[in-house]
């Protein structure tokens, strides 16, 4: 049991896996898993959520929470996306008192 917004939180996962999702390219072989597991801390849980997307070097990890901040504009522009999802996430993360780490 994970005792929190459900709105937020499902906004929060929503956007995340389909982060993911926009980095795969091959839909029959590409994937986004979600795992959770309770953790050390008192009451604290885990979600570990993985892709076989194409992924970023260091550079672009250290600007992704920035809103409107895309990897590759290009794809971004055929997908109608903004660039702002991971921003949304970062900040449901404050206010969810939840740490997200990529």
């Amino acid at each position: 049991t994970v005792k929190t917004d459900v709105e937020l939180l499902i906004t929060l996962l929503k956007n995340i896996v389909q982060n993911g999702d926009s980095a795969c390219s091959n839909p029959k072989e590409d994937f986004v898993r979600i795992f959770g597991r309770q953790n050390d801390e008192p009451g604290g849980y885990e979600i570990k959520i993985c892709d076989s997307g194409f992924g970023m070097n260091q550079e672009e990890l250290e600007k992704i929470f920035q809103p409107f901040y895309r990897i590759d504009k290009s794809r971004a522009n055929r997908q109608g996306r903004s660039g702002i999802g991971l921003s949304i996430c970062n900040n449901i993360c404050q206010v969810l008192n939840i740490s997200m780490e990529i």
